[in-house]
């Protein structure tokens, strides 16, 4: 829980700081348009995540934190001490399926 609050102020804080650049009158054009571009970009790695969440969770996990990265996905996935192969392949299809990335770019951390 602590991560993902930590994960979600963050990320209102870079929001919040491209949103001023994007409202700036001293900004170039250039300067708002990279400003859109890496907030568009933020705004759907957060929607990819949230899914990719959700998804996870359907699979009949208690809790799930998905982080997207430039090529690579980490899935904590809350554990007590039982996740075996089977699980693991669950989640790994999930995120392979709604992604297209490679299974070598997922990590599977389990936590109790």
């Amino acid at each position: 829980e602590t991560y993902r609050q930590d994960r979600t102020l963050s990320r209102e804080s870079q929001i919040e700081l491209l949103n001023e650049i994007i409202n700036s009158e001293y900004a170039t054009q250039a300067e708002k348009a990279n400003a859109v571009s890496s907030k568009s970009a933020l705004q759907t790695k957060m929607e990819t995540e949230l899914i990719l969440e959700g998804l996870v969770k359907a699979k009949g996990f208690d809790d799930a934190i998905v982080t997207v990265g430039s090529n690579y996905y980490n899935v904590i996935v809350k554990d007590n001490g039982t996740l075996d192969d089977s699980q693991v392949n669950q989640i790994l299809s999930v995120i392979m399926n709604e992604t297209g990335t490679e299974a070598k770019n997922v990590k599977i951390i389990p936590v109790e």
